[in-house]
């Protein structure tokens, strides 16, 4: 391996790793297995490099504490103080005991039999609602542009589901022409549950990995991204290379960062609903005598 400097790397473009320098800090950023990590330029020790890898080494440590980084520049593997970072394996591979399975809820609403298929305009999605565990309703958006279609189950009634939706929390995103409130709706429920599920799945991976999980969404750019970064990483210094790298890989600035750190946040109660709520007037009668 030939010793190289700080200059030499921060020239050098590699597919898998983001080098970058930013005052007198040298930003390592793996693109795919999520590792993050910052050097005081002035505390490295020495620097090789070859083909097929690269060596760090500094005494004073990073801001994780790591002293030895060698990344792999063929898949992307970074292992800090022997410890590997990968996109395609899991480390300590202790076996573990299946836990039960955790499903994501908003004010106890959630999704079941979820099918999903490509369409003319995105994909297609047909799911059912439940309530308290209890199928309230059969959700279907054909991906076509259109309106999706939603069907009440028996005892239950899709004006009355919709009316109690709506009361829950709007969100404000600006796409480019000033910021735009969002009511809530069924369909807007079922899209936050169905991306909910798909974190929760990720998480579950990334425990083992004894890492958090970060989404990064720029609407007026229609950027969004997913990051993995090591638990014992505070949220500034995770702010600081994201910001760092984004910026200069998508010349993105107007971003908002969310961090994940366990499944509790994806069951979420910012509004009281009962079964009674969702029912027909019909049904309400019947049960109250």
């Amino acid at each position: 391996m030939l010793k190289v400097t700080v200059e030499d790397l921060v020239e050098k473009s590699f597919p898998l790793i983001s080098i970058d320098r930013k005052d007198d800090k040298l930003i390592i950023v793996g693109k795919d297995c999520g590792f993050m990590d910052i050097f005081d330029q002035n505390s490295i020790d020495s620097i090789d490099m070859d083909s097929k890898s690269i060596r760090i080494q500094s005494k004073h440590g990073t801001v994780l504490g790591n002293h030895n980084v060698i990344i792999n520049l063929d898949d992307g593997e970074v292992v800090s103080d022997g410890v590997s970072h990968s996109s395609n394996k899991v480390q300590n591979g202790s076996a573990k005991a299946r836990k039960p399975r955790f499903t994501p809820a908003i004010n106890g609403f959630s999704l079941s039999k979820v099918q999903t298929m490509p369409s003319e305009d995105g994909d297609a999605l047909h799911c059912f609602l439940r309530f308290n565990k209890k199928v309230v309703g059969e959700f279907l958006d054909r991906g076509d542009g259109g309106e999706y279609s939603f069907f009440e189950m028996k005892g239950f009634s899709s004006s009355k589901i919709e009316e109690v939706v709506r009361t829950f929390p709007m969100e404000t995103r600006d796409i480019g022409l000033g910021p735009i409130i969002i009511p809530c709706n069924i369909g807007i429920l079922v899209d936050r549950l169905f991306n909910m599920a798909n974190i929760a799945k990720v998480l579950n991976k990334l425990e083992a990995r004894n890492k958090d999980y970060i989404c990064v969404d720029d609407w007026k750019k229609g950027i969004h991204l997913a990051w993995a970064v090591p638990k014992e990483m505070k949220d500034a210094d995770v702010e600081y290379l994201l910001r760092q790298d984004i910026k200069k890989r998508y010349k993105s600035e107007d971003f908002s960062i969310k961090r994940y750190r366990s499944l509790d946040e994806l069951s979420l109660v910012d509004t009281m609903v009962s079964e009674e709520m969702l029912k027909s007037e019909k049904d309400v009668q019947g049960s109250r005598r």
